[in-house]
C-alpha cells in the first residue's frame, strides 16, 4: 500500500503539472494576441489592406490601436482611416462594444492567471520543501506538464484539423454571453482585418510554440533522469 505521504507528492506533481500546463497556454496567447509585429505581418501576408481598402499606414494605425485598446484599455477604438478619400471612424457601433466585450474578458482572463500563478508558486514552494532531498522526483512536475499540454495540443489539433469554423464559434459562445461577435465581412471591418484565416494561422503559431515549449520541458526532464541514472551507475 502506498505511504500516504507518496499519495500527496504524486497529487502535488499532478496539479503543479496541469497547472503550470494551463498558464504557459494563457502566456503564449498573451504573446501574439498583444503582438503588433504579428499582426502586421500577417495582416501584410493576407493583403488586409486591399481588402478594407485603406493604406498600409492606416493599417498599421488602426493595428495599433485596436491591439493597446484589448491589451490595457488605453488605445482608441474610435480611430479614424481614410477610406475612398473619407476620413471615417474605422470601427462601428458593434465592432466597437465587441472589442470591449474583448477587453473585459482579457482583464477577466488576467485575475484568473494570476491567482493561478499564486496557487502554483505555493503549491511549488511546498513540493520544493517535501522533495528537497529527491530532485528526481520534484522534476517529474515537468513531465507532469508535458503530459498535460500534449493531451490538450492532440485535442486541439483533431479540432483545427476537422472543423476549424465549428470550433471557433463554440468558443466565441463559450466567452461571450452576447451575439455581438457575430460580425457581417460585407461591412463590419473588424471581420475583414482578421478573416478565418488570421485565426487560423494565429493558433497554428499558439499550437506551434506551445508544442517546442512542451517538448523543452521534456528534455529538461529527460537529462535529470538521465544524470541521476548515470550518478548511481558510477557509484555502483
Amino acid at each position: 500500500m502506498r505511504h500516504p505521504s507518496n499519495r500527496l507528492d504524486t497529487a502535488l506533481i499532478i496539479l503543479i503539472g496541469i497547472l503550470i500546463s494551463v498558464l504557459t497556454y494563457l502566456y503564449v496567447f498573451e504573446a501574439y494576441a498583444f503582438n503588433d509585429s504579428f499582426y502586421t505581418k500577417h495582416f501584410n501576408a493576407l493583403k488586409v489592406n486591399e481588402i478594407v481598402g485603406i493604406s498600409t499606414t492606416d493599417l498599421e494605425k488602426v493595428t495599433y490601436e485596436l491591439v493597446t485598446y484589448i491589451n490595457t484599455g488605453a488605445g482608441d477604438i474610435h480611430v479614424t482611416a481614410t477610406l475612398d478619400g473619407k476620413e471615417i471612424e474605422y470601427f462601428n457601433a458593434k465592432e466597437q462594444a465587441h472589442l470591449n466585450d474583448i477587453k473585459n474578458l482579457i482583464r477577466k482572463a488576467r485575475k484568473i492567471r494570476n491567482i493561478l500563478l499564486g496557487i502554483t508558486g505555493t503549491l511549488g514552494v511546498l513540493a520544493l520543501y517535501r522533495m528537497r532531498k529527491t530532485w528526481v522526483r520534484f522534476s517529474q512536475i515537468l513531465l507532469s506538464t508535458f503530459i498535460s499540454s500534449f493531451i490538450t495540443l492532440i485535442i486541439l489539433g483533431i479540432l483545427y484539423q476537422s472543423d476549424f469554423d465549428m470550433a471557433f464559434r463554440k468558443f466565441h459562445e463559450l466567452l461571450f454571453y452576447n451575439d455581438l461577435w457575430l460580425l457581417n465581412p460585407a461591412k463590419d471591418r473588424l471581420l475583414q482585418m482578421m478573416p478565418l484565416e488570421f485565426f487560423m494561422i494565429f493558433t497554428v503559431y499558439c499550437l506551434g510554440t506551445l508544442f517546442l515549449i512542451n517538448a523543452g520541458f521534456l528534455l529538461i526532464y529527460l537529462v535529470i533522469q538521465w544524470r541521476s541514472k548515470r550518478k548511481k551507475h558510477m557509484f555502483t
